[in-house]
């Protein structure tokens, strides 16, 4: 249980500052430490979660306050916010599976357009789950590879 806490916390702010590498804690996690990878990856995946959350409600407010994107914002058409919004799907599946476009960017964009919280967690942890469920599975054979 205290692997999984350390895991979710560390990996919070992971996507935000690059020092903290999210999927080198992971592998090792997992592959040094012995813990369960598939309650690793949905604690990596839940952390990310959370700050892409955080910054999605906290772009809605700040956004809307500074003066050169509140003047672009209020000058847009219902057809140009729908439009963005759809971009925003894609752009959040992309960089969740991948990583770029980095979803650090676009959850607080994503909020200035009425991107709906919830689909956003959505996307990002399933996105996240993927990824690193792969970068767990792909680390587990190539360690095996090497070790042999």
């Amino acid at each position: 249980m205290a692997a999984f806490a350390f895991m979710f916390f560390i990996a919070m702010p992971g996507p935000f500052f690059p020092a903290i590498n999210t999927e080198l804690i992971l592998l090792l996690q997992v592959l040094e430490s012995g813990q369960d990878p598939a309650l690793m990856v949905l604690a990596a995946s839940g952390g990310h979660m959370t700050l892409y959350l955080l910054l999605h409600a906290m772009g809605e407010k700040t956004l809307t306050r500074w003066g050169p994107m509140a003047r672009r914002l209020a000058a847009m058409t219902t057809e140009k916010r729908e439009r963005f919004r759809n971009g925003a799907t894609a752009g959040l599946v992309v960089g969740s599976l991948l990583g770029v476009p980095p979803v650090v960017v676009l959850a607080p964009l994503s909020s200035s357009v009425g991107f709906p919280r919830w689909r956003l967690a959505v996307i990002t942890l399933l996105g996240r789950i993927v990824r690193f469920g792969v970068l767990v599975s792909l680390g587990g054979e190539a360690l095996r590879w090497l070790q042999s």
